[in-house]
């Protein structure tokens, strides 16, 4: 069995045992990784900032229960090039016009910046996608290069 690489749906999902995953989580090795990338983290610490009314004494459990059940990526791999790849693909299936800023045409193709990150660094790493995110034309030009997999 291949270890995973989480994506934030899913660390929300761990931290809140939502029934659904604590079954599965019983169902997998003991020796199974779980990794968070510094992508997802970012979308995670974002979203406690964004959150008006966060209770601090619930973020603080939530970090702490994240420190302990997930790994860090290395911060020198080579996530880059994978992304390089996936944005190259992506552009061979919807063609981007000259001068339209990376960003701004992922958003027209709908496709989120963020998550061709997270796909490329579990590529990068031959992790397991671990999302409940559709993400289909990502998926669509790495079917042969990464796994996903949905526990919600």
């Amino acid at each position: 069995m291949a270890d995973y690489l989480v994506d934030a749906n899913h660390v929300t999902a761990f931290f809140n045992q939502e029934a659904k995953v604590v079954q599965r989580l019983a169902s997998v090795p003991a020796d199974t990784l779980f990794f968070l990338s510094k992508i997802i983290r970012g979308e995670l610490e974002g979203g406690h900032r964004l959150t008006v009314n966060a209770d601090p004494v619930k973020v603080a459990e939530f970090w702490t229960f994240v420190g302990q059940q997930f790994n860090s990526i290395d911060p020198t791999d080579d996530t880059s090039r994978y992304y390089g790849e996936i944005i190259g693909r992506l552009s061979q299936n919807h063609t981007r016009k000259a001068g339209t800023k990376v960003e701004r045409w992922l958003t027209n193709i709908g496709v989120q910046t963020n998550d061709v990150w997270f796909v490329a660094e579990a590529w990068s790493h031959n992790l397991i996608c671990l999302t409940s995110d559709k993400m289909e034309k990502i998926k669509a030009v790495v079917t042969n290069d990464v796994v996903f997999d949905n526990w919600r």
